[in-house]
This record gives structure tokens, C-alpha cells and sequence, in this order.
């Protein structure tokens, strides 16, 4: 039986490699067959159209980076062919139900984890010739199913290629951890004046201090208010005093800082900057762009300069943190 992994981009190119290894362990009659990618130069519709032909069963990977691809939005009614038949089922990996739209929401869907991966197994038995019995079906699954969780807690999106948005240049801000979690890092400057998103919200603090434990330098670029000091001295206390912070003068600071910055110092490969997008469109998803090596270069000479030549304000801090000179 023919079973045929459709994907598109690299996180998802994992998890359809790990199914290609797993599947025949399972169910012994299977042949996966890994499917060519689907990139923004094909019509999508045409290369699964093309796939489905030959195939007896189809999985489709659905990974946060490519759920939102516009080649995954198409408006051809090519799905509308397949949607009676209960043989092709969207794969999300790490990917919530309410994200599918369009065709592939009109399809019976399975969750990338114990449960959900035993049903679509289960699903893939029924369509045997000579299907094999639910007690050894579930009896080789509980044997085998370490060996793919295995594989599929290691995949890791490359932050080079990988986005929730169509463009590799631009991001959501859940895209930017790619970057800020990356262990070749140095430095991380930030440049805001929302403390909560960008330092002081749980899931955010522990990366920082997870950072900081590695050797990363963090400097913050805040204009002077109470609120964003006291945040700010707070989680410093906490992290023994390895945070760099630096008020400015309120209307100087959104003078020099327009929107949010983000400056990634890798400790191989190119410099990072991103800034938020702000835009009044009605989009409740926070977009940043990714700016090209040379503006990069110049963003950050531009914010080192303000850090060693602006008018810092001071407040008491018995930390004393607000010190000059590069980090890392």
C-alpha cells in the first residue's frame, strides 16, 4: 500500500523524513513515498493534485510554518475532489486544530502526538487489503511509538528558513524565539518600551534567564518611566545583576526608537536586527521584519552610539547596572 508524505519546508521535511523511517515498522505492508517540496513556485494544488493520483493513503505535514503559506491557501477547488474520501489527513505538528482553513479544514485532522498518530495508524489499517488486528496494531505501536517521539522532539526549525508568515524576511514575534534561543548567541539588545512582552512575561523570563546562564549579555533601551524601571530593576534582582538597562529621556528615546528593536549578536554568521511593524490594519498578530546584513550594521552602530552618547537617565538602582561598553 502506497502512502504518500506531502510537505513543505524544513520543519515539516522532518517530520515527514521520521514518518518515512517509522511507518513500516507498524504496518509491514506500507510503502511511504516522501513527496517533492511544495514551494511559492509551484501551484500547489497541481503538485498534490499530481500526488494523489497514485497514492492508496495521504498525510499532509502541517507544521506553524507552513500552515499560513499562501500555496497552502490556494483558491482552486483541487481538494474538493478528495474531500469524501477518508484517506488523506492533515498531519499538525505542533499546530492547534482552530489554525486550519480553507480545504484542509474540511478534513477528518490528527494531532502529531500519542493519541493522535495511533488513530491515524489505525485509520491507515482499515484501507489494508488484508488489514491486521487492532491488539497488534496497538501492541507494535506501544513498542515503536518511543522511537518516532524520540525523532520528533529533536526537530528544530532552521532560523534562516523558517517563519509563521509567507515571507522569510518577515516574522511573527512567536518566530523571533527562533533566533533568541539559538546557542550560538553572544548578545541580545532590545529596545522597547514593553517590558512585559519583551522581559517580564513568565515564559519570556525564563528564556532570558536561560540565556543569561549560557553567557548571553542583555541590554534594554527603555525610555525613563517608573513602571518600566521598577520591572525592569525587579527581574535584574532576580538574574543577580547581569542585565545592562538604560533609561532615556522620554521624548528622546522615540526619537532614536520610532518602533521596537531587536539586535541578535550570533557568535558565528551575520548580525540580526528586526523591528516591529506597526501597522492599523486590524491584524491582531504582531508582525517584524528582518532587515538585510548592511541596514543591520548600521542599526546597531546607530543604537551603540546612542547607548555610549545619549543622555541616559539615572535612577537608584542598587544594582547600579547602567554601565558603558559593548556587550559580550
Amino acid at each position: 500500500m502506497k502512502v504518500f508524505l506531502s510537505w513543505s519546508g524544513e520543519t515539516s521535511r522532518q517530520v515527514a523524513s521520521a514518518l518515512y523511517k517509522w511507518l513500516p515498522y507498524i504496518l509491514q505492508p506500507l510503502r511511504p513515498s516522501l513527496s517533492t517540496e511544495i514551494s511559492s513556485g509551484d501551484r500547489w494544488g497541481q503538485v498534490l493534485e499530481a500526488e494523489l493520483k497514485d497514492a492508496e493513503y495521504g498525510i499532509i505535514c502541517l507544521t506553524q510554518y507552513n500552515i499560513a503559506k499562501p500555496w497552502l491557501n490556494f483558491e482552486s477547488g483541487v481538494l474538493s475532489r478528495f474531500i469524501d474520501r477518508a484517506w488523506l489527513t492533515p498531519l499538525l505538528f505542533n499546530v492547534d486544530p482552530s489554525s486550519l482553513t480553507g480545504p484542509l479544514s474540511q478534513f477528518q485532522y490528527a494531532l502529531c502526538n500519542e493519541q493522535g498518530v495511533l488513530k491515524l495508524i489505525q485509520s491507515i489499517n482499515k484501507r489494508l487489503d488484508q488489514s491486521i488486528d487492532d491488539a497488534v496494531v496497538q501492541a507494535a505501536f506501544g513498542i515503536w511509538w518511543p522511537e518516532l517521539q524520540k525523532a520528533l522532539n529533536s526537530i528544530t526549525p532552521n532560523p534562516l528558513e523558517e517563519t509563521r508568515t509567507a515571507y522569510q524576511w518577515l516574522y511573527t514575534f512567536a518566530d523571533l524565539a527562533i533566533h533568541e534561543e539559538n546557542k550560538d548567541l553572544t548578545a541580545i539588545w532590545i529596545i522597547t518600551d514593553n517590558v512585559t512582552k519583551h522581559a517580564t512575561e513568565y515564559k519570556v523570563r525564563e528564556k532570558l534567564k536561560a540565556n543569561l546562564e549560557r553567557g548571553v549579555g542583555y541590554r534594554f533601551f527603555v525610555p525613563n518611566d517608573p513602571e518600566i524601571c521598577t520591572a525592569l530593576n525587579d527581574l535584574n534582582r532576580t538574574c543577580k545583576g547581569r542585565i545592562e538597562i538604560r533609561s532615556f529621556d522620554r521624548k528622546d528615546f522615540y526619537s532614536h526608537a520610532a518602533s521596537d528593536y531587536i539586535i541578535v549578536y550570533p557568535q558565528n554568521g551575520p548580525l540580526f536586527v528586526f523591528f516591529r511593524l506597526t501597522v492599523a490594519d486590524g491584524n491582531k498578530e504582531e508582525l517584524w521584519v528582518k532587515v538585510d546584513e548592511d541596514s543591520a550594521l548600521k542599526l546597531q552602530g546607530r543604537f551603540d552610539m546612542y547607548w555610549q552618547n545619549g543622555k541616559p537617565i539615572k535612577w537608584e538602582d542598587p544594582l547600579d547596572t547602567a554601565v558603558s561598553g559593548p556587550v559580550g
